[in-house]
């Protein structure tokens, strides 16, 4: 293995089709680069990726972004390229995870739904660390938030407060993450 000096985080977006991946990886690879981890979906019909990657010494972002760009089947994808900064280690309640929760709120279907919601939780600072949400046919809009919530609020009081603050506009829950996975594992 070579010299792995340069990291960079690489997001791709783009109408979906067969092979994005694969392409998009041929192009990491054909830099020499390898892969650390990767995040996909796919949202009506547009394919987004994040990935993260490792390149030999001398990789510039300009390289990065000429090769992914060089892919004929993705021309007019839009691409981003930045250098990756490691992640500050953060404190947590009591060991893994103890600090994250899982937000769920549905409510009738309006503009500002997720506009309320993060602002809520920016002014207390917390994270969203993962968000999903959809418009059934029904017109209910449900939203799946992963949150990491500071050790100084209580958990309590903020569930009560969301109830009190997004009622009857939106019903909201929150449970801790190993609660919600065990919850909702078949």
């Amino acid at each position: 293995m070579g010299d792995f000096s340069q990291r960079y985080v690489i997001s791709v977006m783009f109408q979906d089709q067969v092979g994005i991946v694969a392409e998009v990886s041929a192009a990491v690879r054909h830099l020499g680069g390898n892969l650390l981890d990767v995040s996909q979906t796919v949202l009506r019909g547009y394919f987004s990726m994040i990935l993260l990657g490792e390149f030999p010494e001398g990789t510039s972002t300009e390289d990065v972004q000429k090769s992914l760009r060089g892919i004929n089947a993705l021309q007019g994808a839009c691409f981003g390229v930045m250098p990756f900064q490691e992640e500050q280690e953060k404190p947590s309640r009591n060991g893994e995870d103890s600090d994250t929760y899982i937000l769920t709120a549905s409510g009738p279907d309006q503009p500002g739904l997720v506009a309320m919601l993060s602002e809520y939780l920016k002014e207390r600072k917390i994270n969203i660390v993962d968000l999903s949400c959809c418009q059934a046919h029904t017109g209910e809009y449900t939203m799946i938030w992963q949150i990491q919530i500071p050790a100084e609020l209580d958990v309590q009081k903020l569930q009560n407060s969301m109830r009190l603050a997004f009622q009857p506009k939106v019903t909201v829950g929150l449970r801790h993450q190993a609660l919600f996975k065990v919850t909702n594992e078949i």
